[in-house]
């Protein structure tokens, strides 16, 4: 097997590392920042919430705590 453009291959992976790990920090701890992710329909769908953070496979805690943060009042 062989890599064409290894270099890039890493550097797109790293990025993708990167994203992942910026957005669990900013869903978790935006708040005093002034980040966040608001439900302006007061209905939080678990299941749509479960399905996109599984493809980008993020763990199930921050599903969890994402999910309570559309929860609590602003």
């Amino acid at each position: 097997m062989e890599i064409s453009n290894e270099c890039e291959l890493r550097e797109r992976l790293a990025e993708a590392q990167r994203w992942r790990f910026a957005f669990a920090t900013l869903a978790a701890n935006g708040r005093p920042l002034g980040i966040r992710f608001q439900d302006s329909n007061r209905g939080v769908n678990e299941a749509d919430i479960h399905r996109t953070f599984a493809r980008f496979q993020f763990p199930e805690i921050l599903q969890t705590t994402f999910a309570a943060s559309l929860r609590v009042e602003h």
